[in-house]
C-alpha cells in the first residue's frame, strides 16, 4: 500500500528517473521536429531557444498521447498542427529569437532548475513531523482521479458519477490533466508521484522560458550580470504576493491570489505557455503571439477568455499606434478565434448531435445567462468583483515600491511617462492579462462560481513572471546597495511565504493513516463505500460537490480508483444565492441522487429500501459517517467491525456483504 508521505525512496527516485526522463524525451523530440520543420520549409535557421524545442516536444508527446486515447476526440487535437506552424514560423521568421546565451548555458541552468526544483516538490510532498502525513487534498484530488479516467474510458469529461459512464467530451483544462494522466503510465499511481514527476517536468520549461525572456527583454543589462540570471531564474517560480498587504478587511480573499505558481502546481502549464506569448510579445513577432495564445487556450481552456482579450487589447493598441494595419488586425483575429472556435464547436457541439448517447445528467433549471438574477444585481456585482480585484495588487507592493525606488534616484519620475510610452509589448500583455481576467471575472461571474479562475489561474504566473522581471532589473541595473539589499530580502521573504503556503499539500493524522491501513489491509482493490454526513458539513458550497471532494481523501493512496458516494445528497438545502442553481446541478447529478431518481421512477418509494438497492448494486461493504452524526438503526443491523479516525472527525464501519 502506498504511503501518502512518498517516504518510499523507491517512489522518488522512480519520480526522478521519470522527469528527468520525460524532459529528455521532450527535448529530443523537439529537436527532431524542429529540425523536420526546416527541411521541409528550406531553412537552415536553427539557433531556437531550448525553451521552444521543449515547450514544443513536451506538448506535442503529450497532445499525441490525448489523440491516440480518445481516437481523436480532444481539445488537444489542433496542438500538433499548431506546434508544427509555430516551429515553422520560428525557421522562417524575419526578425530571429536568438538565444542570446548557448546551449552549454541552457544546459547548465536546465539542468540546475531540474534538480533544485524537483528537491522543493519533494519537500512540499514530504511531511517532516512524525506526527502528521502529508497528502494531495482538494483540487488535485480531482485532477489525479480525472487523469485516471481519462487513462480508464479515453472521453475528456468532468463526471464522478459512478452510475454512468462519460459519453461525451465537455470543456475543462484537459492540457495538464492529459499529462498527470501519461506520467500514470509510467510511474507509480500514489498521487503525489504522479505530481511529483509532472511539476518537475514543468517547472524547468518554464525556467528556460524565462531565461529566453529576460534575454530577450534586457540585453543590454545581461552584461557580467548572468550570475544574477541564473542564480533568480532556477527559483522564479517561488515569487509570490503577500497577503499580509491586502487590505485587512479584506485579507480573507487575498488566497490563492497571492500564491507562487510552483506552491501552486495546476497554473504551472499556464506558466510555460505563457512565457512563449511574452517571448513574442518582446520581438513584435504577432503570429507568434497568435499562434502561442492558441496553444494556450487550448491546453489550459479555463485561460481563454483572459488571454484572447489581451492579444485583443494588445493588437488594438497597436493598431492605434499605426503599427498595424486593419487588415493584419483582422487577420491575426480570425486566426486566433477560429482555430479555438471550430475545435470546441466541433467537440463539444457537433459530435454529440451526430452521436447522441444517453440522456444527460439532470440540468438546473434557469433561465438564461443570468440564472434568474435581477440584471440590476448582475451589474452592481460585477461592478463589485472588478473594483475589489485591483486590490490585489496591493499583495506585490513591497516590490513595485522597489521598481519606483529605482526609476525615482536613477531617471527621476519626469522621465516615467516616456519610459512607458517605450515599454517592451510583453510588459503591456502583463498589464492586458492583469485586466483582462479581472473583466472576464466580473462580466462572467453568473456562469459559475468558479468564473473566479478567470482571474486567479493568471494572476499567480502574472506576479511570478512581474517580480521576477522587477528583481533582475533592481539587481542589475547599477542601484544601490541598500536598494539591492532590500530586493534580496523582499524576495527571500517571497520565497518564505511560498514555501510554507503550499496549495496542493494538505497534512493529515498519521495514528488516523495507519489505522486505516490496518482497517482496509485486506482490500487490494476500492470496495465500495458511501458516507453520511451531518447537514451542516453540507452547507458549504464546495462541500455540495459530493461526488467530487470525497471525505478521507488519502485513501486514494491505498486505491487509485477510490469513489465515496454520499447518502444525504438528494436532502441538502440550497443556498439563495446566485449559485442556487449550480448547487441544485450538482445536487441532482451526484451518485446517490440520480440512482434514487431512477429507483423511484421504476416504483420503489421506501427510501430504506433504495439505499440497501444501492448498497447491494454497488456491492458497499464500508460506510463513513462523522463522528456527530448518527449512524442509522436499520444500518447498524449490518456492521460487523468499525474503526474510529477521532482526529479526521470520522467512524468508519464495515457491514456485511450481503445486503
Amino acid at each position: 500500500m502506498s504511503n501518502p508521505s512518498i517516504i518510499d525512496f523507491t517512489g522518488i527516485l522512480g519520480a526522478f528517473l521519470a522527469a528527468a526522463t520525460g524532459l529528455a524525451l521532450s527535448l529530443g523530440v523537439g529537436y527532431a521536429l524542429s529540425r523536420l520543420v526546416s527541411r521541409l520549409a528550406g531553412s537552415s535557421n536553427r539557433n531556437i531557444p531550448m525553451y521552444w524545442l521543449l515547450f514544443c516536444g513536451l506538448f506535442f508527446i503529450v497532445s499525441l498521447y490525448a489523440i491516440i486515447r480518445t481516437g481523436g476526440l480532444s481539445i488537444l487535437s489542433p496542438v500538433p498542427l499548431l506546434i508544427a506552424a509555430l516551429l515553422y514560423y520560428l525557421h522562417t521568421r524575419p526578425d530571429p529569437i536568438p538565444s542570446q546565451g548557448n546551449r552549454k548555458e541552457e544546459s547548465f541552468l536546465l539542468l540546475f532548475s531540474f534538480l533544485a526544483q524537483f528537491v522543493f516538490f519533494v519537500c512540499t510532498f514530504q511531511s517532516f513531523d512524525p506526527q502528521s502525513i502529508k497528502y494531495v487534498a482538494g483540487d488535485f484530488n480531482i485532477y489525479y482521479r480525472m487523469a485516471n479516467r481519462l487513462n480508464e474510458f479515453g472521453i475528456e469529461a468532468y463526471n464522478f458519477n459512478i452510475t454512468r459512464v462519460p459519453s461525451h467530451p465537455s470543456p475543462y483544462h484537459f492540457g495538464d490533466i492529459w499529462l498527470y494522466a501519461l506520467s500514470n503510465r509510467f510511474v507509480s499511481l500514489n498521487p503525489s508521484v504522479s505530481f511529483l514527476t509532472s511539476f518537475s517536468i514543468l517547472s524547468p520549461v518554464f525556467t528556460l522560458g524565462m531565461y529566453a525572456l529576460v534575454n530577450s527583454i534586457f540585453p543590454s543589462l545581461l552584461q557580467g550580470k548572468k550570475k544574477y540570471l541564473l542564480g533568480l531564474l532556477a527559483f522564479s517560480g517561488l515569487f509570490g504576493g503577500f497577503s499580509i498587504c491586502f487590505p485587512g478587511f479584506l485579507r480573507a480573499y487575498a488566497e490563492p491570489y497571492t500564491l507562487a505558481i510552483f506552491s501552486w502546481g495546476k497554473v504551472l502549464l499556464l506558466s510555460t505557455a505563457l512565457a512563449g506569448i511574452l517571448i513574442a510579445c518582446s520581438k513584435r513577432q504577432l503570429q507568434l503571439v497568435v499562434l502561442s495564445a492558441c496553444l494556450a487556450g487550448l491546453l489550459y481552456i479555463n485561460a481563454i477568455p483572459a488571454i484572447y482579450m489581451s492579444v485583443f487589447f494588445l493588437l488594438t493598441l497597436l493598431l492605434l499606434r499605426k503599427q498595424l494595419s486593419g487588415k493584419q488586425w483582422f487577420r491575426l483575429h480570425v486566426l486566433l478565434v477560429g482555430i479555438t472556435v471550430t475545435t470546441v464547436l466541433a467537440l463539444y457541439k457537433l459530435y454529440p448531435m451526430l452521436h447522441p448517447a444517453a440522456p444527460a445528467l439532470p440540468e438546473a433549471a434557469s433561465s438564461g445567462f443570468l440564472h434568474g438574477l435581477p440584471p440590476g444585481k448582475y451589474i452592481k456585482t460585477a461592478i463589485n468583483i472588478f473594483i475589489g480585484g485591483w486590490f490585489q495588487v496591493f499583495t506585490i507592493l513591497p516590490f513595485l515600491l522597489l521598481l519606483a525606488a529605482i526609476v525615482f534616484f536613477h531617471k527621476g519620475f519626469r522621465s516615467l511617462f516616456a519610459q512607458v510610452r517605450q515599454l517592451d509589448l510583453s510588459a503591456y500583455f502583463l498589464a492586458f492579462l492583469f485586466l483582462s481576467g479581472l473583466i472576464s471575472w466580473a462580466l462572467l461571474f453568473p456562469l459559475s462560481v468558479d468564473a473566479v479562475q478567470f482571474f486567479h489561474n493568471i494572476l499567480a504566473p502574472v506576479y511570478s513572471i512581474l517580480i521576477t522581471m522587477i528583481v533582475f532589473y533592481t539587481l542589475s541595473s547599477g542601484a544601490s546597495a541598500v536598494l539591492k539589499s532590500a530586493t534580496v530580502a523582499v524576495a527571500l521573504l517571497s520565497v518564505y511565504f511560498s514555501w510554507t503556503s503550499v496549495f496542493y499539500a494538505s497534512n493529515a493524522n498519521r495514528q488516523d493513516w495507519e489505522s486505516a491501513r490496518t482497517f482496509f489491509r485486506e482490500e487490494q482493490t476500492p470496495p465500495g463505500i458511501v458516507n453520511i454526513k451531518s447537514m451542516n458539513e453540507l452547507s458549504y458550497w464546495s462541500a455540495k460537490k459530493t461526488d467530487q471532494y470525497l471525505p478521507l481523501g488519502f485513501l486514494c493512496y491505498l486505491w487509485p480508483g477510490y469513489s465515496n458516494v454520499n447518502l444525504n445528497t438528494p436532502f441538502i438545502g440550497l443556498s439563495d444565492g446566485v449559485y442556487a442553481f449550480e448547487e441544485q446541478k450538482d445536487i441532482e447529478g451526484a451518485s446517490f441522487s440520480t440512482f434514487r431518481k431512477k429507483s423511484i421512477e421504476a416504483g420503489l418509494s421506501d427510501e430504506t429500501g433504495i439505499i440497501n438497492k444501492f448498497l447491494s448494486d454497488y456491492k458497499v461493504r464500508y460506510i463513513f459517517v462523522s463522528t456527530d452524526t448518527a449512524l442509522p438503526a436499520y444500518l447498524r443491523l449490518k456492521i460487523t467491525d468499525s474503526v474510529l479516525l477521532k482526529n479526521s472527525d470520522f467512524t468508519v464501519y464495515r457491514i456485511t456483504e450481503e445486503n
